[in-house]
């Protein structure tokens, strides 16, 4: 029979350790989130060729927003505070 308090620590410590996991996923996330935009951006400013193409204006504009509200959600996401203001609005 384990101790009531030892289950509560075993509890904790699983918790803390799915929270870091957790995390860890979060961050590996959103590394390759920052590694797409930089493959997006070089794709769309490469050689060029795609500014001169006036066919593929909107198409151009729509994935800038695109990249912009990423590279605005991952600023917000790299602040110190972000992941307090997650788990407390979770809790």
């Amino acid at each position: 029979q384990v101790h009531p308090y030892a289950k509560v620590a075993l509890s904790v410590l699983c918790w803390a350790s799915q929270a870091i996991l957790a995390q860890a996923n979060r961050d590996k996330s959103i590394q390759d989130l920052q590694s797409r935009i930089s493959d997006v951006y070089e794709f769309m400013l490469g050689d060029g060729r795609l500014e001169k193409m006036i066919s593929m204006k909107d198409i151009l504009s729509q994935a800038s927003q695109v990249v912009y509200e990423c590279a605005k959600f991952i600023q917000v996401y790299s602040q110190p505070n972000f992941c307090e203001s997650v788990t407390s609005a979770v809790m």
